[in-house]
């Protein structure tokens, strides 16, 4: 097994013990070594999240979600959560969409939320 990248692990402990902005750092750290990080993405776009930085939040969310990888309908799901506390409902309903078509275990409530918008 490969060996997990140490800016990473660094950024999982931080990201676990709730030092968003030092994780945040550590984990985009990871993603510049290794760009294609679906879990560095999602882990960053979830610190950026609880740090109510939004934008960033939606790039990191965005690069996972488009990694087709393992984090791939969490991070459309905390996307659209993201977009709709920016008051982005239009690109909220494409991510929505997209995530209710897909299937998955919150499909049900992207469409309730899909209804509201």
């Amino acid at each position: 097994t490969a060996a997990l990248n140490p800016a990473f692990a660094i950024a999982l402990n931080d990201y676990s013990s709730r030092r968003f902005s030092r994780s945040i750092a550590n984990f985009e750290k990871a993603i510049a070594e290794e760009p294609g990080n679906d879990a560095a993405h999602f882990f960053a776009g979830m610190a950026c999240l609880e740090s109510s930085e939004w934008e960033k939040a939606c790039q990191h969310l965005e690069g996972a979600r488009k990694s087709g990888g393992a984090y791939a309908s969490k991070a459309a799901w905390y996307l659209a959560l993201a977009y709709l506390k920016m008051e982005k409902r239009e690109e909220a309903k494409v991510v929505l969409e997209e995530f209710a078509k897909a299937g998955g275990s919150k499909a049900g409530e992207a469409k309730q939320l899909l209804a509201k918008l």
